[in-house]
């Protein structure tokens, strides 16, 4: 019995230790699982990461791509400089094949009229319908012979005319006004005529000069330094400050005149605006910097208005939203205008409606479309066409125009915010959806207001003036 209660003890014993050497082996085991199932969601995590890290860079590079196609049109298509310097030879060739013609006519020019050939009937050249409303100097050429030679007398019977274009040279002339004294001999009284009055106290600039300055500076695009290059050569050396100061003086003239166009712009219901990025020169640098020409158009005759159209302008140094807010500040009314941030104080203001501009909203789309078009952009582009199309087949003021324009502009929107448009914020076309979702509220409506070409509100402008303005005359 003791030796098989020994044998039982350690058997037991063994048991005990096998037991627990097992169950140390579960806990390993289960710690390794638990570690494991960690280390695997760890992981999936990682991977997932990586997946959108994928898909962002992706989409980066895509962007990248539109952009680097679009860079190429711009530098190889048709608006290249390789292009256009072809073209500049073209332009060459056909200017000596005109001047060869030209040198040909000018030796048949010795032979009488009656020996050269004539164009047949319709085939001649157009004519050149010369302006009505120039000054016409008439010379009259007499023959040689004040009789004939048999000694009668020449009797008129009629006459052949001819007109030529000619340009008198531009002339410089000092005009010198004298005011004589006068004393009386009785009373030794003294009379003399009033000075004339002049555009600008203590300047000896007449009318006429200033108004060929400010003329050829904005609307020609001549910078002053080259105009006083120009008198220069007349033999007139005027310092470059002195014009400046005179085109300040002549601002300073104008002012009522600007200020009573700026109060009939604004008076209006509905304006355009814009802004213009504007070369500056800076005074003793040699180097220019950015300024801002900020564009207010009036133009009512598309809603059969019968108020004059008219466009005020406002520089700034730059472009920050001050500025447009100060120059809208008394306005009430309609405002057309791009995406702009700096007009969203006005809008919120409450006393400016925003009209959103289907032009500025279709050009994001017209881009991708140019460098990968698709069906989506396809779409869109059509039917904003459809808008422009009603737009350009329909009168202003007909109630069947302004009737057909919200289905269509409805069913445009609809199709935008309807698509499950899947690109990056980096991409043109989300910047446009963002220019007509960003703001449903505002921007919905705001596009719907009006459809309008931008085009047509540079039609209003005309020309812009290309400005290189010196110093605080800018």
């Amino acid at each position: 019995m003791p030796k098989q209660d020994k044998a039982q003890n350690l058997a037991t014993k063994r048991m005990g230790k096998l037991n627990q050497v097992l169950e140390q082996i579960n806990q390993e085991q289960a710690q390794q699982i638990v570690y494991k199932d960690r280390r695997i969601v760890e992981l999936e995590h990682a991977v997932a990461m990586l997946e959108r890290v994928g898909e962002e860079r992706a989409a980066r590079i895509q962007t990248l791509l539109a952009t680097v196609k679009r860079l190429q049109q711009l530098m190889f298509g048709k608006r290249s400089e390789k292009l256009k310097l072809q073209l500049d030879s073209a332009q060459l060739v056909l200017e000596g094949f005109i001047v060869e013609l030209g040198a040909e006519l000018a030796a048949d020019a010795d032979t009488p009229e009656a020996l050269l050939p004539s164009d047949p009937p319709g085939e001649g050249p157009p004519r050149v319908l010369l302006p009505e409303h120039l000054p016409k100097e008439v010379t009259v050429h007499e023959p040689d012979a004040a009789q004939c030679a048999c000694g009668g007398d020449w009797q008129k019977v009629g006459e052949d005319e001819s007109v030529l274009l000619e340009r008198l040279p531009e002339r410089y002339v000092l005009q010198v006004q004298q005011r004589p004294r006068y004393a009386c001999r009785c009373c030794k009284a003294m009379a003399q005529a009033d000075a004339p009055s002049r555009p600008l106290v203590r300047s000896y600039a007449g009318a006429g000069l200033l108004a060929q300055i400010m003329v050829s500076k904005y609307q020609d695009s001549l910078p002053l330094y080259r105009q006083g290059q120009m008198l220069a050569r007349e033999g007139i050396h005027i310092p470059q400050t002195t014009l400046a100061d005179w085109v300040g003086g002549v601002h300073r003239l104008l002012n009522p005149l600007t200020e009573a166009l700026r109060r009939y712009v604004l008076a209006g219901k509905k304006l355009h605006a814009d802004d213009t990025p504007i070369k500056v020169l800076e005074p003793g640098s040699g180097k220019t910097r950015t300024g801002r020409l900020w564009s207010y158009v009036r133009d009512e005759r598309p809603y059969a208005q019968a108020n004059a159209p008219a466009v005020w302008f406002a520089y700034s140094a730059d472009r920050k939203g001050e500025h447009p807010q100060k120059h809208l500040k008394d306005f009430r009314g309609c405002l057309q205008a791009d995406a702009y941030s700096g007009f969203a104080a006005l809008y919120r203001s409450g006393k400016v409606i925003e009209a959103g501009c289907w032009a500025h909203a279709r050009r994001g789309f017209m881009q991708i479309h140019s460098t990968s078009p698709s069906a989506m952009t396809t779409e869109v582009l059509a039917q904003i066409q459809a808008l422009y199309r009603i737009e350009r087949h329909l009168p202003r003021d007909s109630a069947k125009c302004r009737s057909a324009r919200p289905p269509l502009k409805r069913s445009v929107m609809c199709s935008i915010s309807g698509r499950p448009w899947v690109c990056s914020c980096m991409t043109d076309a989300w910047k446009s959806i963002t220019i007509l979702r960003r703001t449903p509220s505002v921007r919905w409506p705001s596009v719907a207001r009006i459809t309008c070409s931008w085009a047509r509100m540079r039609a209003a402008i005309g020309p812009l003036p290309s400005i290189a303005c010196w110093g605080r005359h800018a």
